[in-house]
């Protein structure tokens, strides 16, 4: 396509709302749902002055609706599609391309796979600070129809004040949150009499400027510059031209030639500098020496520390905060070497790099295993074969480039069975061939470690990308990458988004972990969102876990995936070139049915107590595994059974240390009562075992223990994570009390013990996942302990000791659990045998809310039959299991097809719909 195109095809980053030809009410406004990627992009013209400079990729201005949005160009045309009204693109907002051609296919990709915005998909994947803060104001819609007999007087009210001028949402909800609500400001909108409007600006993050200071003039002449400038002073002149002359010169001469006076040689002399006699003056310290004396007469000594700094710097330059901290000299300072050009100062980008200045030691490549030389094999030749291909281009789901796509390898290893060290030498080969990789971990508390390792194997080599890091990292982040300034990319789910310019290996570690998957639209799975990436670039992808998803292992056990195992683990102490091997950990299943029979009460069982104070008594380290999901300690009423609940989402709330219960959904908070605010009752009590209670009972048991707390509530910092892992390696710490996130890829040698308290929680949850997660997170937290030649114990409280689950996970026994599980999924038409997507109604009114799914789920159903869509069927409607959340009651639909989009194209939706394919879970 020529540079200079007339026309350019602009993805809208902004919601777009397109009415069905008719509506069951006058006035309700509702959303046709249009998922096709091409028309949800616009024509504009490209005016005179802009063609030749508009890119594929560029982030423009455009006009759209009544005010200017920002858009992405998609393509470049020589003409329009007839008879439709071109307006014209702004000024470009991007400095050339925002967006590789590969991203952009990922955006299309995305959009058509999960039912998502086109808008939506690329605002995720666009660099830092290209979509603007957004400044929501309610105002009035001149001109809308009006029915007053339909209105509440609060709806009323609402609408009067509008007229009288536009508020901001966040003003109003501060004034009356009830004007806010669904009821109000929801059946306003609905109707087409008011509306939302984003006056927010944008807000790039700009990069990071600093002065470096560079001596320009030969290291041994500094002194003699600085006796040259500052301040006047004929008494240093003398003592510079006297030094110039040997030390000793005719009193006369010296006057002739300085101009300096008889009181001033005095001067001199009382200070002891010279000495005069015979009519000859002489110094009295080596003429090496004068020139510390001169530099303090003109006020310039303080400036040799400063000139000598940068003499011993790398290249003879330091950043201007390096030098002022090193030698206490000021801006003002620097300027004035500057002025006497003795240094220059210039402005260089510096990179607002989280790891900078962090020294990450080079592990020597370990040997490998039988195992995994039959895995590095298979994966190695991938990537020689690599080398040959170009670039793999999908276009409406097919190639004309390759017959196949690139291999996806599942890399199905047990805990410690050195994954790793395959990931670290598949980067190693691709960057030796030229390409960038990519390595995806689910939570960011697995970064710091992975980092390390990483970093170590490539110095200088590695950014980061995750959700702590500021705009400005994230920002810079982005453009070394973009860059090409680094190799390799580490972080949580964005990372996959890193603009890296030739990709040859993408690796998901913990491929199964449900963090992959986004709760906001766009709602992808990273996971699958890789595997697409990896093959618009050709490039290799690696999906790691010891307890790989189900949908994963039936796609390798089909071919298509190549499954590579390593079922044993790798010690991790080697001698002499010796490989040595462990065994798994054994692990006990305790009965705590038993344990009450047995007459303890307490959340330890007998064998647990036991074991830790082995484990404090040898002085090695514990792991105390909290599975919360599905429980929390909650607060009940002993008399009447009174539970006190989050008024916005109807669960129990959470009693937290301070006597503060908490919602975990909407953040609610309010001061526990100390009387049952039903019956009065005194007997107002906390139930359950959160991580808090963990810790007070650890104390009170072991009272020379040293427990560490790992969970949410106490990793809001930047680096709280890394503080936290490191004081556990540190030995700092006895036992580590937690939940999912301790669970996951930690390599911690000290740690023989691992107690996994209620392992049968979230077992029996309306989830069709439940087992599997269950199994999945138990066979982890297991593989935590016996990671040394000290060798390791687990033990499972559980009320349900017989659950294949259970058994399966204490056996480390996957291939047990699969055969188990896979059956029931087949039996039940569930994933991966049939596809599902849930749609999610979300309504301030209970009534409404199952109407509409009730509504929404005839409608659906009438459709697939009058299209003929014979393999699908649809579940529910019924409420959620957490069926109230912030202040919306939650009811969905479960569709099973291997396409929903052939049966919801062109159904009409209201914005209170929530579409999320392929969901990973159900509650």
């Amino acid at each position: 396509m020529s540079n200079l195109a007339r026309f350019a095809q602009v993805v809208v980053l902004a919601p777009i709302d397109r009415r069905p030809p008719k509506t069951d009410k006058p006035g309700r406004m509702e959303t046709l749902v249009d998922f096709d990627p091409r028309r949800q992009v616009f024509t504009y013209g490209i005016p005179r002055d802009l063609r030749g400079r508009i890119e594929r990729g560029m982030v423009v201005e455009v006009p759209f609706g009544r005010g200017r949005q920002l858009g992405l160009v998609l393509n470049l045309n020589e003409s329009a599609p007839p008879e439709i009204a071109v307006k014209s693109l702004g000024e470009p907002i991007s400095e050339g391309p925002a967006l590789t051609p590969a991203q952009m296919d990922l955006a299309l990709w995305m959009s058509q796979h999960y039912l998502a915005p086109l808008s939506e998909c690329v605002r995720l994947i666009l660099p830092p600070g290209f979509t603007a803060r957004r400044d929501l104001w309610v105002e009035y819609a001149p001109g809308a129809p009006i029915f007053p007999d339909e209105l509440t007087p609060a709806q009323q009210a609402l609408l009067l004040r509008l007229k009288k001028a536009p508020m901001r949402l966040k003003d109003l909800r501060q004034t009356d949150r009830r004007l806010v609500s669904e009821g109000v400001l929801g059946e306003l909108r609905k109707q087409g009499l008011v509306r939302l409007v984003d006056r927010g600006k944008l807000k790039r993050p700009k990069p990071k400027l600093e002065t470096m200071l560079t001596l320009v003039i030969p290291p041994e002449a500094i002194d003699d510059t600085l006796m040259r400038v500052g301040r006047a002073s004929k008494q240093a002149d003398a003592l510079r031209w006297l030094a110039e002359q040997g030390g000793e010169a005719p009193l006369a001469e010296m006057r002739k030639a300085t101009g300096v006076t008889k009181a001033q040689v005095s001067a001199l002399a009382e200070k002891g500098l010279v000495r005069v006699a015979k009519e000859r003056v002489a110094l009295t310290l080596p003429p090496e020496r004068a020139s510390e004396q001169v530099m303090a007469l003109r006020a310039t000594r303080k400036y040799r520390a400063g000139l000598q700094a940068l003499a011993q710097a790398p290249d003879r330059a330091m950043l201007l905060p390096d030098w002022r901290k090193a030698t206490g000299l000021t801006l003002t300072d620097a300027r004035r070497l500057a002025e006497w050009r003795f240094i220059e100062m210039s402005e260089i980008d510096v990179w607002r790099d989280p790891l900078a200045g962090r020294v990450f030691h080079s592990p020597r490549p370990a040997l490998l295993t039988e195992d995994q030389q039959r895995a590095w094999a298979a994966i190695e030749a991938a990537l020689e074969e690599q080398g040959a291909r170009d670039r793999w281009q999908v276009e409406d789901g097919t190639s004309d480039l390759l017959p196949l796509p690139p291999p996806v390898f599942l890399l199905h290893g047990v805990t410690g069975s050195g994954k790793t060290e395959i990931y670290l030498r598949a980067l190693e080969k691709a960057v030796a061939a030229g390409r960038k990789g990519i390595v995806l971990v689910p939570e960011i508390s697995l970064t710091p470690q992975t980092i390390r390792r990483f970093a170590g194997r490539f110095p200088g080599r590695v950014a980061v990308v995750h959700s702590k890091l500021t705009a400005g990292e994230r920002f810079d982040a982005w453009r070394r990458a973009r860059s090409g300034e680094v190799d390799v990319v580490v972080g949580s789910r964005s990372a996959l988004f890193a603009p890296l310019p030739d990709i040859g290996l993408i690796v998901v570690d913990e491929e199964h972990d449900p963090a992959y998957k986004q709760a906001r639209t766009p709602r992808y799975h990273a996971r699958d969102a890789a595997v697409q990436l990896a093959r618009l670039h050709g490039a290799v992808t690696i999906l790691g876990s010891a307890t790989p998803s189900l949908e994963s292992q039936f796609k390798a056990r089909r071919g298509v995936y190549t499954l590579l195992k390593l079922p044993r683990r790798v010690m991790g102490h080697r001698e002499r070139g010796e490989i040595r091997m462990a065994e798994l950990p054994p692990v006990e299943i305790v009965d705590m049915r038993a344990e009450l029979r047995a007459g303890n009460r307490s959340m330890f069982s007998r064998s647990l107590r036991r074991a830790l104070e082995e484990t404090l008594a040898r002085g090695e380290q514990a792991i105390i595994f909290l599975n919360r999901r599905g429980s929390a300690t909650f607060v009940m009423c002993r008399d009447c059974g009174h539970v006190v609940r989050c008024p916005r989402c109807n669960v129990p709330l959470t009693h937290h240390w301070g006597d503060v219960l908490i919602c975990h959904h909407c953040n609610y908070r309010q001061p526990m009562s100390k009387v049952c605010p039903k019956c009065g009752s005194h007997r107002f009590k906390t139930f359950g075992a959160g991580t808090e209670r963990v810790m007070d009972e650890l104390r009170a048991a072991f009272p020379q223990a040293r427990p560490l707390r790992w969970d949410r509530d106490v990793t809001g910092g930047k680096r709280s994570h890394e503080s936290i892992l490191q004081d556990f390696i540190d030995h700092k710490a006895d036992v580590l009390v937690g939940t999912q996130m301790i669970a996951k890829g930690l390599d911690l040698p000290l740690v023989t013990l691992v107690g996994a308290l209620s392992a049968d929680i979230g077992l029996f949850l309306p989830d069709f996942r439940a087992a599997e997660r269950t199994f999945q997170i138990l066979m982890q937290v297991a593989g935590r302990a016996g990671r040394s030649e000290r060798g390791g114990k687990v033990i499972f409280q559980t009320y349900h000791p017989t659950h294949y689950a259970i058994l399966a996970a204490s056996q480390h026994d996957y291939d047990g659990f699969y055969r188990v599980e896979m059956r029931y999924r087949q039996e039940h038409g569930y994933p991966p045998y049939r596809r599902l997507t849930r749609m999610m109604y979300l309504d301030a009114n209970r009534e409404r809310c199952q109407q509409e799914t009730a509504r929404m789920a005839a409608a659906l159903r009438r459709r697939a039959e009058e299209l003929g869509l014979e393999h699908v069927s649809l579940i529910g409607p019924a409420p959620a299991f957490f069926s109230k959340e912030r202040d919306k009651y939650r009811w969905h639909i479960l569709i099973r097809a291997e396409d929903p989009a052939p049966l919801l194209a062109g159904v009409a939706l209201t914005p209170n719909w929530r579409i999320d394919v392929d969901p990973v879970d159900t509650l």
